[in-house]
Parts: structure tokens; sequence; C-alpha cells
């Protein structure tokens, strides 16, 4: 089975190597648990601390050249991406349940995109978070979330069932 670490920042070095080795057959350490949110920092401390299986996720700050550097280091790293991998220039709230059109075509292309980019790095899966029913500010994320004009719950779950549809045609 696969085992993630997610962790918070400011994780130690000797807590993340302890995690590097545990009981699972796979293990992965999400980027999230990390000093850094540059993906060639993270990459240098997890050779470092001895992590091989890396969860590239929502903790990478956006660069032009996150998907090469990732190539780059496929050699020394296996890698699961997660969610909002990678970052996109404009930040958004990823969210596949979205009422909001541009939203939800954002979120659908961004998810085709990492699904695509899970393919050809050979990764056994692509994760990505349930819809929400409200959109929450890029700004609100990590902290408490304003919810306002929530879709229906059926509706919701329309949007969503849709949208993998759309993902897996």
């Amino acid at each position: 089975g696969y085992c993630h670490y997610h962790g918070s920042r400011k994780l130690e070095r000797r807590r993340l190597m302890k995690v590097a080795g545990g009981n699972c057959l796979v293990k992965f350490v999400s980027t999230g648990a990390f000093n850094s949110r540059s993906l060639s920092e993270i990459f240098a401390e997890a050779i470092t601390c001895g992590v091989h299986n890396i969860e590239l996720s929502s903790d990478v700050a956006f660069s032009p050249t996150n998907i090469d550097d990732m190539r780059a280091h496929s050699e020394n790293f296996s890698f699961l991406l997660h969610n909002y991998f990678p970052a996109p220039e404009m930040p958004f709230v990823l969210n596949l349940a979205a009422g909001d059109p541009d939203v939800l075509r954002a979120s659908i292309d961004h998810c085709r995109n990492g699904l695509e980019l899970t393919a050809e790095i050979g990764a056994p899966y692509y994760s990505a978070h349930a819809g929400l029913l409200s959109q929450p500010k890029v700004e609100e994320l990590g902290k408490p979330v304003t919810v306002s004009n929530p879709l229906p719950r059926g509706e919701g779950l329309r949007i969503f069932a849709e949208s993998i549809t759309t993902l897996t045609i």
C-alpha cells in the first residue's frame, strides 16, 4: 500500500528521516512536509533526509521550471501528483464542483494536465480533492473560510460527477 505524510512546515530533519523509515510498502512524503516552497530546495532536503518518494502537492510555489525540474530529478525520486501541482501562474482554488464556469474550466484543465503528467511519469495515480459547494478565495485557504451562496448539495454533486466524466473521456 501507499502511505503519505503531509505534515506541516518546519518539519525537523530527524523527524523527516524517521518518516522515511516506517512500515508501509511504499512511503511518499508530501512537499508540504518540507521547510521550503522551492522545488529545487525540496529535492535537496529530501536527498539529505533519505527521502526518495515525494508527493508533489500545492505547497510548491509557481515556477515556470517546476515540470522540467521534476523531470530532471526523475532518476532520484518517485513522484505522485496531488491536486494543485504544478501550481498555475495565476492562483485559483481548484474546485471540480464549482458553480462558476471559469473556475470549473480552470479546475478541469488543471486536473487534465495533472493526469497527463501522471501518465508521463508512470505514477500509479493522480489525486485531487472532491468539489466544494462554495468557492473560497485563494487568500482564505488554510484559514477559516467565508461561506457565501453555497450550491445546493445535489447541484454540487451533479457538477462534480460531470467533471469526473469529462476527465475520464
